[in-house]
């Protein structure tokens, strides 16, 4: 009688059935190549083909010609804001700002007549020529002003001037006016210079008003809440609109004559101009008392525009420009700081 013989089975790992599974899924779910992935790809195959299809909040976002649907725009708020909102100017810097607001408040008391555009594009070594000529006895002698304009910075350079006229009879003024007529479009002006900095790399856009809005923005007259004025008179751009005072819209949007460009239209193709020559410059606008709530509109307005730039804005005593829908706006962009002193 032989024993029986034991049947040996030879079992495969099971593990190695796993390994192999899992080096399949793994490899049928690699991601593309970088060179055709696209975030417009990937927009346009989760985006549905029909406008119907989309929320409330999609359809709004679909309109706004600003935002494409292959954008990815970054919003912040006054909960949320970025490094570069919560940063605070130096010493120096806010001295600075300071002094150029004190030049455009300051230099017409010796002359209400003197235009700015004689000193653009002068260096520092050509403003000290000419203050060294100037007497100081004649009472419309510019050496003030040039004493103001040394004391700022070692570089400071006027780069360019605009003045608008707004309000009243003065609307659609032509570019040509009497002596006569300019003492009196004085009392609705708007003013906004235009400096550059190339050792601090900064432009510096400073606003003002006439002499009597600067003193009171509004007039003395009494203004009511946004709720009760007219909508169509306080939206402040159908691209943002949000309610702002008619006084500041007005302003801000004056056109020299009915067929020009508006005021606000000027400055940003200037500072087109200047970035294009100088780029990496970062953009800075400021204001005294009404010529404050210009740069706050003007900055807001010009980071939405350039939201790779960065743009800040320092009001000296600026007048409430909104509501609290303004307000929340302007601390959306992460790109604009906003300094009030």
């Amino acid at each position: 009688n032989h024993p029986k013989k034991k049947s040996i089975t030879i079992k495969k790992n099971p593990s190695s059935k796993r390994k192999s599974s899992k080096k399949k899924s793994k490899s049928e779910h690699l991601s593309p190549p970088k060179n055709s992935y696209t975030p417009s790809s990937t927009v346009a195959s989760t985006t549905p083909t029909t406008a119907t299809a989309l929320p409330s909040s999609s359809l709004l976002l679909q309109h706004n010609h600003h935002v494409a649907s292959t954008e990815y725009v970054l919003r912040t708020s006054e909960m949320e804001p970025s490094d570069y909102q919560m940063s605070l100017p130096s010493h120096t810097d806010a001295l600075l700002y300071a002094r150029l607001c004190h030049v455009m408040d300051t230099y017409t008391q010796h002359d209400p007549t003197f235009d700015l555009n004689t000193l653009v594009g002068l260096d520092r070594t050509q403003l000290q020529h000419l203050y060294s000529k100037s007497s100081t006895k004649s009472p419309k002698s510019p050496t003030p002003l040039l004493a103001s304009l040394l004391e700022c910075t070692n570089d400071l350079v006027i780069c360019h001037f605009v003045r608008n006229y707004f309000g009243g009879s003065n609307n659609n003024k032509d570019t040509t006016t009497t002596m006569e007529e300019e003492e009196d479009a004085t009392t609705t002006r708007v003013e906004a210079c235009i400096f550059k900095s190339n050792a601090l790399r900064q432009f510096y856009v400073v606003f003002r008003s006439s002499t009597d809005l600067q003193a009171k923005p509004f007039r003395g007259k009494r203004v009511g809440k946004l709720s009760d004025l007219d909508q169509e008179s306080t939206t402040l751009h159908p691209d943002h609109p949000v309610p702002i005072h008619p006084l500041f819209r007005e302003a801000y949007f004056t056109k020299q004559h009915q067929h020009s460009s508006s005021f606000e239209h000027q400055i940003f193709t200037l500072l087109r101009t200047l970035s294009a020559l100088h780029p990496f410059y970062d953009v800075i606008m400021m204001g005294h008392s009404f010529g404050a709530a210009l740069a706050t509109i003007g900055s807001m307005r010009y980071a939405a525009l350039h939201p790779m730039m960065r743009v800040s804005c320092c009001g000296f005593g600026c007048p409430r420009v909104g509501g609290m829908d303004f307000r929340q706006l302007v601390h959306s962009f992460p790109n604009l700081k906003v300094c009030v002193c």
